[in-house]
């Protein structure tokens, strides 16, 4: 494993976690979603739920984020457990979707649990310049006929965090590996989503990374990256994360930062679940070279193995952007 060393001494930066229930933060702009019940669809990219306007130059980043407010899961009118997605899609203004810019997200609602917050976050880089529309998108995977499951949606937003971003000052991964990584119970830790080479403008004293893995426990009969056997229905998986940013010329003053670790449960009922770091790397005044940055993960003593979706989707991200 590339870097294996410097993994196990790494020093821990202040990390800023932002995780669905955080408190607000401010936005450059912001469209909201209004509250509605969204019935499952089988076809297509979703029901648009929230679209914002960008006028951008070409290279130009922008830092997207999204939240959905779900809840009241049924099937047939009943309290049932129901499939929920949440995209951000990126498109030229009456366009197609650009396969390399969107982002995935999904979760179980089950039946009778409080409602739940979706957190997806994107770095859009415009591939020309001119006017694009980003969507926030909403659907649920029906296991039934259409129109048999439903959801409630009560409110949420796409939001413009940082406003325009100069194509040289950002670095991000959507797409890396295989369809999806397998952890065997007691796997340990591999790096996922490489990120070589990002050089942070000049004169900067700190960036951030973000690094947000979708995650699954295995079920069932296996299947999806889960090899063939049968899986207990009352064992979750729980996933130890976390980010990790390397210098290429390290010394005292420039060591391989990281975010907090993270350990979370992923229940076989939730199934899917996404999970959120987020490192602000400080920087001393110069001597540091480039920065690699990678999301790490592994088993943390789940009774489920899991797999982390780093290629069969736009699911898996990782990016850097100034402070």
């Amino acid at each position: 494993m590339r870097r294996a060393a410097q993994l196990t001494t790494i020093v821990a930066a202040a990390a800023l976690l932002i995780v669905p229930g955080s408190p607000a933060q401010a936005y450059v702009s912001q469209v909201d979603v209004s509250p509605t019940t969204i019935t499952d669809s089988s076809t297509g990219e979703g029901s648009i739920a929230a679209t914002m306007h960008l006028s951008m130059q070409a290279g130009e980043a922008r830092n997207l984020r999204a939240e959905l407010v779900m809840g009241n899961a049924r099937a047939e009118g009943q309290p049932s457990p129901v499939a929920a997605a949440q995209k951000i899609t990126c498109e030229p203004a009456g366009g197609a979707t650009l396969p390399g810019e969107q982002i995935w997200n999904t979760r179980n609602l089950l039946a009778d649990e409080p409602d739940v917050t979706l957190m997806t976050r994107m770095m859009f880089v415009a591939p020309a310049a001119g006017s694009y529309d980003c969507h926030l998108r909403v659907y649920l995977n029906n296991e039934l006929s259409h129109g048999r499951e439903t959801a409630a949606m009560r409110g949420g937003f796409l939001g413009d965090v940082s406003g325009a971003i100069p194509a040289d000052r950002t670095a991000r991964l959507i797409r890396s590996g295989s369809d999806a990584t397998y952890f065997a119970l007691g796997a340990p830790v591999r790096q996922l989503h490489h990120v070589p080479g990002y050089t942070p403008p000049v004169g900067a004293t700190s960036f951030r990374v973000v690094g947000d893995l979708q995650t699954s426990s295995c079920y069932g009969n296996g299947g999806n990256a889960c090899p063939r056997a049968t899986y207990p229905d009352g064992a979750a998986a729980k996933i130890y994360t976390r980010v990790v940013a390397t210098p290429s010329i390290p010394s005292a003053a420039c060591t391989s930062q990281a975010s907090a670790p993270r350990s979370v449960t992923v229940s076989k009922q939730v199934h899917h679940l996404r999970i959120h770091n987020e490192l602000l790397v400080t920087l001393p005044s110069s001597g540091c070279g480039t920065w690699t940055l990678n999301v790490v993960a592994r088993d943390d003593g789940g009774s489920l193995p899991f797999v982390v979706h780093t290629g069969d989707g736009p699911y898996t991200t990782v990016y850097a952007r100034p402070a």
